[in-house]
């Protein structure tokens, strides 16, 4: 039976982090949540609220900005912290979570399942305008032995990772992004950098299927009333009620 811990990615959201850790902790009362805080020290009194472990590292990755995200030196980062995380965690999978998550029931998790997250194209199947080049997939595939299922990503937080892949495929992953990141990201698809596209990635060239579920929602509004989500929701993503925009 699948099991499941919590990464959250600490970006000095304190109040917003507050809330996605409340909605965790109300289904997942004894899971495993791991704070990866981005070097700041605000976070020590929601880890002992949330029995969480913090983690703080020794530099600061702050916000992805456009168009790369991050370069391949803060992909790497990230990807260590996920790493930490995934080590540290006893469950077979583990969720990135961001500040802007809500948790609305526990997940359905199947025990085979590598990567579930959200939509990745249009309905049709066709890309959004930010999918994936064909080079990309031809680059990913020829890694990887295997064509990527999908056409874009859909990793942000809120998705949900197989641990064992994550750890047993993390030496191989970070020497191909060394060889091949800044290539890819100055030549082919600069959007290679953000989180939501390395992560889907990530499994992508472990050969990997990716999975969308339709029950987790992206929120932009809000002040929606999420008592009126529809049933079969389990989690929300974008929903910033609670961030300080200051």
């Amino acid at each position: 039976m699948s099991t499941l811990s919590f990464a959250l990615f600490g970006s000095n959201q304190h109040g917003a982090a507050d809330f996605t850790l409340s909605t965790v902790r109300k289904y997942y009362p004894d899971s495993y949540i791991c704070i990866l805080a981005d070097l700041n020290d605000g976070y020590t009194e929601l880890s002992k609220k949330y029995n969480a472990e913090c983690f703080y590292p020794n530099t600061r990755l702050s916000y992805p900005m456009q168009p790369y995200g991050w370069r391949k030196e803060k992909v790497l980062d990230f990807l260590e912290r996920m790493y930490i995380a995934c080590m540290r965690c006893k469950t077979t999978h583990i969720m990135y979570t961001e500040e802007d998550v809500v948790i609305f029931k526990q997940l359905n998790i199947p025990d085979d399942a590598e990567i579930i997250g959200f939509k990745t194209c249009y309905p049709d199947g066709s890309k959004f305008p930010n999918g994936f080049p064909d080079e990309f997939i031809r680059i990913t595939e020829e890694f990887s032995g295997v064509k990527p299922n999908v056409v874009g990503y859909g990793g942000q937080g809120g998705c949900v990772l197989k641990v064992d892949t994550f750890i047993e495929n993390f030496p191989r992953i970070k020497k191909f992004l060394l060889e091949n990141m800044d290539y890819i990201q100055d030549n082919i698809y600069p959007t290679a950098g953000w989180i939501d596209c390395f992560l889907t990635w990530y499994y992508l060239l472990c050969g990997k299927q990716y999975i969308f579920n339709q029950n987790y929602l992206e929120i932009f509004n809000d002040e929606i009333d999420l008592g009126l989500v529809p049933p079969t929701a389990e989690i929300a993503t974008h929903y910033q009620r609670y961030y300080n925009r200051a």
